[in-house]
């Protein structure tokens, strides 16, 4: 498991890498946009989470009960075919318990169908892995509209979604993907340090920069100042192909103005 310790250097980020790299921040006047930023996100995610956790649970609680009262009442009325009025009292009772359960089931498809809205306007801001996962679980929906999905399918889809999200945000990540420069389409390896902050650097080129939350928007801005040498190590020793020691990266230069 990765074990990160911060360290303050007046250089850049120290990473600690007992397993595997560790990044730390050590620019103190870019650290508290960092950490507003941070915050920002965090909390954004945590509502979206917590709203749909305590509404998944009072509606499926309802749906519970509303099934429950249903059997009961189908068995009831199977008992009672001998009298005409008491078949006709159940079937009132049970026409009644089935209008509830479809109340319900509305109830929560629009749930569903606003944390969706919710999600794809914040899709933006996500890495592009998370987008990555964004986009195909969209696809799934979109493609399954004539099919028969049904709500519970659809809350299971977002639960899953939410927790990849969560797991992304608790852990280093390393990946290789191709990436576009001028028209150009480069090998890269790219590090991300939880869903808001990232470095990419290219093993057959000079492409190398950061990547993070700008204006609602995640980009890639290319960067001179980053060690290279300092980037791949530590992308080595996440995957365990070097010894771990001390690594030192900067932070990107949150705040700027597009364009500067």
């Amino acid at each position: 498991m990765l074990k990160i310790i911060g360290v303050l250097l007046s250089s850049g980020v120290v990473m600690c890498m007992s397993l595997s790299p560790v990044l730390y921040a050590s620019t103190v006047d870019a650290l508290p946009n960092l950490v507003e930023k941070w915050i920002s996100l965090s909390k954004q995610k945590g509502a979206l989470e917590v709203e749909w956790q305590n509404e998944k649970q009072i509606l499926e609680q309802q749906k519970r009960l509303l099934e429950a009262e249903l059997l009961a009442l189908t068995e009831l009325l199977e008992k009672q075919k001998g009298s005409t009025s008491d078949v006709d009292e159940k079937r009132e009772v049970l026409i009644a318990q089935q209008q509830s359960m479809e109340a319900a089931q509305q109830q929560l498809a629009f749930f569903i169908d606003k944390q969706f809205k919710v999600l794809r306007d914040f899709s933006s801001q996500l890495p592009p892995p998370l987008q990555l996962n964004y986009q195909q679980l969209f696809t799934a929906l979109k493609e399954s509209k004539n099919g028969e999905t049904t709500n519970t399918s659809k809350l299971n889809q977002l639960v899953e979604f939410y927790q990849q999200w969560t797991e992304f945000d608790r852990r280093v990540v390393v990946q290789e993907t191709v990436m576009a420069f001028d028209g150009e389409t480069v090998l890269v390896e790219q590090l991300y340090l939880g869903s808001h902050l990232g470095w990419y650097v290219a093993k057959q080129s000079n492409h190398i920069g950061y990547g993070y939350v700008k204006e609602g928007q995640w980009i890639w801005l290319p960067a001179n100042d980053i060690p290279r040498e300092q980037l791949l190590d530590a992308i080595a020793m996440y995957r365990k192909q070097k010894t771990a020691e001390m690594v030192t990266l900067p932070l990107p230069p949150f705040g700027i103005r597009e364009g500067s």
